[in-house]
């Protein structure tokens, strides 16, 4: 590993493999993050990476993440980054053109609700009828 990038990579639930980057993304390390992210795609059908702790993004270096959204694709994976709102990513997102590729959501706790979100069946429209209540909620 490099002194200036570290990559923890967890998979809390089955369907999720998130990888934590720390530190410096420039074009020394981003091959390390690239290889790091793609190795994922055969874990998980959805793959988080967390930029919430980055210190310093080179745009030219981030455009890795164009080639990994690629692959993620081609094997059926789905990428979410979180936690790049902050000043040392986002501008680097946003001049790589990747702020428009991607969703950028707050947590990876908050990917993991909005999958299991989708997961769980939702209700339909309320059928009209004699046991529906009326707007006050008492039958009719």
């Amino acid at each position: 590993m490099l002194p200036d990038l570290e990559l923890r990579v967890y998979a809390p639930i089955a369907e999720v493999v998130i990888v934590r980057v720390s530190g410096t993304v420039n074009t020394r390390t981003a091959a390390v993050v690239a290889k790091r992210v793609g190795h994922q795609f055969t874990r998980a059908p959805h793959v988080v990476v967390d930029l919430g702790e980055v210190t310093a993004a080179d745009p030219r270096a981030l455009t890795v993440l164009r080639t990994l959204h690629r692959q993620a694709t081609a094997t059926g994976t789905e990428i979410h980054l979180v936690r790049a709102e902050h000043d040392a990513v986002r501008p680097a997102l946003r001049t790589a053109g990747l702020d428009q590729l991607f969703t950028i959501d707050s947590t990876a706790e908050a990917v993991i609700a909005g999958l299991r979100r989708q997961a769980t069946p939702h209700d339909g429209p309320p059928q009209s009828g004699a046991n529906q209540p009326d707007l006050n909620g008492a039958p009719r």
